[in-house]
């Protein structure tokens, strides 16, 4: 049998559009700013939006756990890619999310990718009162204690995506957003995959 190469996929702001949803949903009526998703060039975007973090991170948590969220789908190069190439691939999905967040980002992609992923991993993202220190400190990290051998791993954040590219044999995809050097290309896995 044939070994398939294994993907690690971010959740947020790749395979779910949490920034974009977010503002369309709750962002746009929190402040006066900025009008539209693609001004968001810094994540998190607080200062750009003018609130504080706590307004903007206790408005972004809400949004995450609601059933709202659950609706939201995927964008059309992500769902196109996994319905002509999802199952040639081991895909398994790596978050940074908080603890509390988790069970909704399950149940979403449970609910639109339910035949495609061998693995949910997390990496907590620090929320005031909540002891996450005895969990891995950064997706690197996850990788290498639980000894994944990933081909591919695409990610929105620029820092993640180099932190990964340190690991021998693993390309790292820098997933285009507003806030990243990538923005304007392809959102194609396969075009970022091949480029």
């Amino acid at each position: 049998m044939r070994h398939k190469p294994l993907i690690i996929w971010d959740f947020d702001d790749v395979l779910f559009p949490l920034t974009e949803s977010w503002f369309a949903h709750r962002g746009k009526q929190m402040q006066s700013q900025i009008t539209s998703f693609t001004e968001i060039i810094e994540n998190p975007p607080h200062t750009l939006m003018g609130i504080t973090i706590e307004a903007y991170l206790e408005s972004l948590d809400s949004f995450r756990i609601s059933n709202e969220a659950q609706e939201i789908l995927p964008h059309k190069d992500i769902q196109n890619w996994f319905a002509m190439f999802g199952s040639d691939y081991n895909n398994e999905i790596l978050t940074a999310r908080p603890l509390h967040t988790l069970d909704a980002a399950k149940e979403w992609v449970a609910r639109h990718f339910p035949n495609y992923f061998q693995g949910f991993g997390f990496v907590p993202s620090p929320r005031p009162g909540v002891d996450i220190s005895g969990y891995p400190a950064s997706k690197r990290a996850f990788i290498e204690e639980v000894g994944l051998k990933p081909q591919y791993f695409i990610d929105d954040k620029a820092k993640t995506v180099a932190d990964i590219a340190q690991i021998p044999g693993v390309k790292s995809i820098l997933y285009p957003a507003p806030w990243n050097a990538a923005r304007g290309l392809s959102t194609q896995p396969q075009q970022l995959m091949n480029g």
